[in-house]
């Protein structure tokens, strides 16, 4: 097996390992917090999962007093987040993470030229202390991150 292939096969694996600790950095079991926009997100999310059958007044509350844009509670309910399933945003929370660092790789690569650079740059944006809070709750931040790309 060639040095160039064994390099790319270690590639791979870093991938996959970082991907799996983001997952499960990411993933909380449980109530999503009211720091952020987290209950809002999900209440807004129900209007759109199939498994929410009743809607009470309180999500209609949500969805009219609120300015949020509607495209994060949409893909949070058709992957079938929402209040009821809150352990659901979390994991989408962190795969929009993971594909809004693999856009600013994509990028640096694409600027650079370098695979080595790009992957510096995604690593040290992916380790800002901001970027952690916003790993943390049920944000949109990486979504639109990764749509800027």
């Amino acid at each position: 097996m060639s040095m160039r292939r064994l390099s790319g096969l270690a590639w791979i694996f870093v991938a996959m390992g970082s991907c799996a600790g983001v997952l499960w950095f990411c993933w909380r079991e449980g109530t999503a917090g009211f720091v952020a926009d987290d209950a809002l997100y999900l209440l807004m999310a129900d209007r759109f999962s199939l498994a929410t059958d009743q809607l009470s007044p309180v999500h209609d509350y949500a969805w009219t007093a609120t300015h949020f844009p509607p495209l994060w509670p949409l893909l949070l309910g058709l992957l079938g987040a929402g209040s009821h399933n809150v352990e659901t945003a979390y994991l989408i929370t962190g795969a929009c993470y993971l594909v809004s660092f693999a856009m600013i790789v994509w990028w640096g690569r694409l600027n650079c030229g370098r695979t080595f650079s790009a992957a510096t740059l995604g690593v040290c944006v992916a380790l800002l202390p901001g970027v952690f809070f916003f790993a943390l709750e049920v944000w949109s931040e990486f979504l639109y991150m990764a749509l800027a790309g």
